[in-house]
């Protein structure tokens, strides 16, 4: 999620409410099993932080609390969608399950403009080599993604 300094009140609610949606249409796991997806959310500026870890292992009705509980904190720091993908890369996703039918997915928030569009190609290039299917969803025209994510 984006909590960099130009991110409004409105657009983090607006960014909380689509994973509220997207978790609520989804089987959380709340353990080791392997049903159910584990999840993570972090936020991100100019450094990124872990909100939920997969190591809460958070089950529905508690993770959809501690997600409706989130709320912005004050960032100093501008927007690095970059850096962020790749601490999801190497951090997030250093310790899953294994399996063939598992699926890694990273969705990131964008709710302004991006000046790094060059490291975002190369986060995307690092995701793609450890099979992590990557989405942004972002709230502006002007948003300055590379065409790989269009």
């Amino acid at each position: 999620m984006d909590t960099s300094d130009d991110v409004s009140r409105l657009d983090f609610e607006r960014m909380r409410d689509i994973l509220l949606s997207l978790l609520m249409k989804m089987e959380i796991s709340g353990s080791n099993c392997p049903v159910g997806a584990r999840v993570a959310i972090v936020s991100y500026s100019n450094r990124t932080d872990y909100l939920v870890r997969l190591s809460d292992r958070k089950a529905g009705p508690a993770l959809l609390q501690a997600v409706r509980g989130l709320s912005l904190a004050g960032s100093s720091g501008s927007r690095c969608l970059g850096d962020a993908m790749r601490f999801v890369a190497r951090h997030v996703f250093k310790r899953v399950r294994a399996g063939r039918l598992l699926r890694k997915v990273a969705v990131f928030f964008q709710a302004g403009p991006t000046p790094d569009a060059g490291s975002i190609s190369t986060a995307m290039l690092e995701l793609s080599a450890l099979d992590i299917a990557a989405a942004v969803i972002t709230f502006t025209e002007d948003h300055g993604l590379p065409d790989a994510l269009l």
